[in-house]
């Protein structure tokens, strides 16, 4: 009897490591509306996130990405679909420590961005911009991680 239900366990561990673990995570009830062309300084202090929610009228990549405001700030972005599943998450593609992603997002679907600082115990400035993929004053040399749904 023993032996069965060890190889009930190993079945269904075995079983189990094919699911795939997708990061989850609480939207919150306050979060900003994000828009094209947005392009604003923000201030997080230890432990704070910002949360950005974002429809996109059209299908086509968005770009989301972020640049040093004085003293130097290690930044990272994770997007969610609506949901809150994890879609994907940048940390350094864009120089000095900068977070930049551009994905490709469906129109008349809500997506969630939640922006921090790498380290929690940190805080500090920085410059948040979005654009559409296509266009827009998004810099000079801006990497980034690129996706489809």
């Amino acid at each position: 009897m023993i032996k069965k239900i060890i190889s009930l366990v190993i079945v269904l561990s075995m079983a189990l490591s094919l699911i795939p673990l997708t990061s989850f995570a609480e939207i919150p009830e306050v979060y900003e509306d994000i828009y094209l062309e947005y392009y604003e300084e923000i201030s997080l202090e230890p432990g704070e996130v910002r949360w950005y929610r974002f429809i996109p009228e059209h299908d086509g990549y968005y770009h989301i990405y972020s640049e040093p405001s004085g003293s130097y700030t290690d930044t990272y972005v994770t997007l969610y679909d609506e949901y809150g599943y994890e879609i994907t998450c940048d940390d350094d593609s864009n120089s000095e420590g900068q977070f930049s992603l551009n994905y490709n997002l469906n129109a008349g679907v809500t997506y969630y961005y939640e922006v921090r600082l790498f380290s929690s115990g940190n805080s500090g400035s920085f410059w948040v911009s979005f654009f559409n993929g296509e266009g827009g004053d998004i810099g000079g040399d801006i990497g980034g991680e690129e996706g489809t749904l």
